[in-house]
């Protein structure tokens, strides 16, 4: 038995027609646990219309199964009425006084005589029963024929039909037209179509921000002052240095010995670099630093210890 679900297990439960408590078996999950995850794994919107679809499967099953019931229940009572029809032979009370040779012969005659008027009542309410059990599958049999037919008769209809669409693809739309059910049909599939490529746009637009959010951003600080970036697609944040940043910044680094050599210009490359991180991590979280000149990476390195 799964113990996890994905998207792909879920889209093929729905085209199988499985329903909500049928999912809760197969992956040992509870009812809130189920919807949790649906909804963790599509759009809300999606998600809302899959778990409708999944609680309506086990309406549908509920109902079957309600209907299954009660037709054996029928065929039970149907059978226990049918059993009370056939006559029970009553037992035979034959009393004498004292049985002897006199006696013996009149006694075995009367045993004969009672039981063969019973036998034959019995045999009598049996041949009743068989000959109304013969007439009434007579007329189910007639039932059944005349069934046979109808179902003959619709199903050249069908095979007509089909032909004549077949034959008529330029007069296809007219004849969908004049039939409701398929017209509704129809208008249903539109809606969902909607539906779909509005999930189709929110996961696709999911994914692109998911595929920026795990894309590896490095940043180069040169030796030269400037920055350079990987991939070189990344949209550069632009930032400013105040000069009351800077010389604050200027002041503390020039206090500390682990800054070393720190000139000001970079310290303003520094403070430069931190703030394009911040911008970034807006929209990445895996972000590189890595540096040609090792004076600046051990201030870097000193700085964010602190």
């Amino acid at each position: 038995m799964k113990t996890t679900i994905t998207s792909k297990d879920i889209l093929i439960a729905e085209k199988h027609g499985n329903s909500f408590s049928e999912l809760m078996r197969k992956y040992s999950m509870s009812e809130d646990q189920l919807e949790e995850s649906i909804r963790k794994l599509f759009p809300s919107r999606r998600a809302s219309n899959l778990i409708n679809t999944f609680r309506k499967n086990d309406k549908k099953r509920e109902d079957t199964m309600k209907k299954s019931r009660t037709s054996k229940q029928q065929d039970i009572q149907m059978s226990t009425k049918t059993s009370q029809n056939i006559p029970v032979v009553p037992e035979a009370i034959i009393v004498a006084d004292e049985i002897n040779d006199d006696n013996v012969d009149d006694l075995v005659a009367t045993v004969e005589e009672v039981f063969a008027e019973h036998s034959k009542t019995y045999l009598e309410a049996l041949q009743e029963k068989e000959s109304s059990l013969i007439e009434s599958l007579s007329e189910a049999e007639r039932e059944l024929e005349k069934l046979y037919g109808i179902r003959a008769e619709v199903t050249q209809k069908v095979q007509s039909l089909t032909a004549e669409v077949r034959e008529l693809k330029a007069t296809i739309e007219q004849k969908v037209s004049e039939v409701g059910e398929l017209r509704d049909y129809s208008a249903e599939v539109r809606s969902q179509i909607v539906t779909s490529e509005l999930d189709v746009a929110a996961i696709k637009k999911e994914l692109l921000e998911t595929q920026a959010a795990i894309k590896q951003v490095t940043i180069t600080v040169l030796a030269d002052g400037w920055f350079k970036f990987e991939p070189e697609d990344v949209k550069i944040p632009h930032v400013e240095v105040s000069d009351e940043e800077l010389s604050v910044a200027s002041a503390k680094f020039a206090l500390d010995s682990r800054y070393g050599k720190l000139t000001f210009n970079g310290t303003r490359q520094l403070i430069t670099l931190d703030k394009m991180i911040q911008e970034l991590r807006k929209e990445h979280t895996n972000i590189e630093v890595q540096f040609e000149d090792d004076v600046l990476g051990g201030a870097w390195t000193a700085w964010k210890q602190d």
